[in-house]
């Protein structure tokens, strides 16, 4: 299993709603791609520009392919990334088979 948690914060406030719904269609998409487990976004409460990408992979090799497809590259590199400070961290599941 390949895990990867992703932080972003947008820049500019006025882009908070595009974003929102921009990564609500990227979940969309990746969460139909083969060797998706699980991707999750969530939006603080505490605040609204920072969002949170949790994503489970059955591979590494599934999540390489995954930035070939639409969710990643039509969507999220070009139209998410430019407008937020982005910091990914891959990542141990603890308590899980611990890569």
């Amino acid at each position: 299993m390949f895990h990867i948690n992703v932080c972003l914060k947008v820049k500019n406030p006025e882009d908070i709603a595009e974003i929102r719904e921009l990564l609500e269609r990227c979940q969309a998409l990746s969460r139909q791609e083969e060797g998706c487990e699980r991707f999750e976004v969530y939006q603080s409460q505490a605040e609204e520009d920072r969002f949170f990408l949790c994503e489970h992979w059955s591979d590494r090799e599934a999540w390489e392919a995954h930035k070939e497809r639409e969710a990643f590259s039509r969507l999220y590199a070009p139209l998410v990334m430019p407008r937020v400070e982005r910091e990914p961290h891959i990542s141990t599941l603890l308590g899980g088979e611990g890569e």
